[in-house]
């Protein structure tokens, strides 16, 4: 399996994960030329803006991916997202969250900044 098809393969799970816990999946790899959002998902008046990490080896833990620049880059995307729909941020609760699936186990870190 190539690192991208494993990728994909996470954000399948992923996207069933969330359904299964009542998110509506509003947009999957929103891309811009300043980044992505792997998912974007609405639970009730939360948006949720998600990184879908797909690890095999547990040498590190996927949180430590989130760096100062990609925090503010999921930052601007999120702006822009809301932005391109004409929804107005103060209108939901927002957050930026984490999902890790490593085969069969699903972690789902939400309000990380």
């Amino acid at each position: 399996m190539t690192k991208v098809s494993i990728g994909k393969e996470g954000e399948r799970k992923a996207v069933l994960y969330l359904e299964s816990i009542g998110h509506t999946i509003l947009k999957k790899n929103f891309r811009k030329r300043n980044g992505e959002i792997d998912i974007i998902s609405r639970l009730e008046n939360t948006l949720y803006f998600i990184e879908v990490k797909t690890w095999r080896s547990a040498l590190s833990h996927p949180l430590e991916s989130l760096t100062k620049i990609k925090c503010d880059r999921m930052r601007g995307m999120a702006s822009l997202f809301l932005y391109e729909l004409g929804w107005i941020e103060s209108n939901f609760t927002i957050s930026f969250s984490l999902l890790y699936v490593q085969e069969e186990k699903i972690d789902f870190y939400t309000e990380l900044f």
